[in-house]
């Protein structure tokens, strides 16, 4: 995958991604009048989750030019990323739509689902900000020389 092609992985997926963050926004809205029933604090989870790491995806697409690494790592970085921000959303819409809180497994599918996803999410995030590190201290050498 090129940068280019990267960074509109990156920004396509973003996008996806907010739009999840807007509807969860107005499921906030609808609970606190009385509309649907669920837990206000959930809902604004699910909103987060989506919210903040959409605007993940967009700024590392912004600044994936500026990066020093090869094919692989690129595509490992930008296939790492959009893994994360899926995961974390389908962890808040979990605890969101359930309740399940997510953080051990049980003998609830809901909660093994919201656990998987948040479980995911770490090691997918962890990958992807060490090789977005490693291209930035290329980068920078390169820069100095």
């Amino acid at each position: 995958m090129q940068k280019k092609s990267s960074e509109a992985t990156l920004c396509l997926h973003g996008a996806i991604v907010m739009f999840t963050a807007f509807f969860s926004g107005g499921m906030i809205g609808m609970v606190a009048v009385g509309q649907v029933e669920g837990s206000i604090d959930g809902w604004k989870l699910a909103h987060m989750e989506p919210l903040i790491n959409a605007i993940v995806l967009f700024a590392i697409a912004g600044c994936l030019s500026k990066l020093v690494l090869t094919r692989t790592q690129l595509n490992i970085t930008v296939y790492c990323l959009v893994g994360m921000a899926y995961s974390n959303t389908v962890f808040g819409y979990m605890r969101a739509l359930t309740g399940a809180l997510g953080y051990e497994f049980d003998d609830s599918l809901a909660n093994n689902i919201a656990t998987s996803a948040g479980m995911l999410g770490v090691p997918l995030a962890i990958i992807a900000f060490a090789l977005i590190l490693v291209g930035a201290m290329r980068a920078r050498r390169v820069n100095q020389s």
